[in-house]
């Protein structure tokens, strides 16, 4: 709902993504397995978001009384990364990959996952019903990323990593840059052109 507010004030359409649960492995899908570590992950061809129901078992194990800004944050980037599928930044991040060094195109990467944060702000601006501090933000990516740690350790193959991308306190950063604005429009310029 609060997306679609967003999107119909930009002119744009929104889309919701499809939701597919699952615990601890799921395979056979448009952008591989992933095992629990991976939490929660975003597939952009499917346009579908997997959610692993045994990563918030372990957050509400593991940090009980701070489940709840946990597992909003681990969606939130999720929809971010939806978000950017729907405006053809994907497309735009994607189309640089032959045009860049592999360096240069890491640090694109880099600053796509950051504009996903920012875009979990955004959301969150409107869908956290409680008051959110800049050390709220890092809390909720510190209980996420040691989640993930503790999980992969257990696994036996390596995954994609969806939580150290990125300094921590960059990552809250564009997050409660997000939630502040509560503005789905200002995000891809303050990311990709900051330095």
């Amino acid at each position: 709902e609060v997306m679609d507010r967003l999107f119909k004030k930009m002119g744009k359409k929104y889309t919701a993504p499809s939701l597919q649960f699952f615990e601890d492995t799921v395979t056979s899908v448009e952008c591989g397995a992933a095992l629990p570590s991976a939490g929660l992950f975003y597939c952009p061809d499917s346009r579908q978001m997997f959610v692993d129901l045994s990563f918030f078992k372990a957050v509400k194990k593991t940090h009980p009384l701070f489940t709840d800004i946990a597992q909003y944050y681990t969606i939130a980037p999720q929809t971010g990364h939806h978000i950017e599928q729907l405006l053809g930044i994907t497309d735009k991040v994607e189309d640089q990959r032959n045009h860049l060094t592999s360096d240069d195109y890491q640090k694109l990467l880099y600053k796509q996952e950051l504009l996903a944060d920012y875009y979990a702000g955004v959301l969150m601006h409107y869908a956290w019903k409680k008051n959110m501090e800049s050390g709220d933000a890092e809390l909720a990516i510190i209980q996420a990323t040691a989640i993930s740690d503790e999980l992969d350790q257990k696994d036996d193959v390596n995954v994609i990593d969806t939580y150290h991308y990125a300094d921590i306190s960059e990552r809250a950063n564009q997050l409660y840059k997000g939630y502040r604005s509560g503005n789905l429009e200002q995000g891809e310029n303050d990311v990709f052109t900051a330095a």
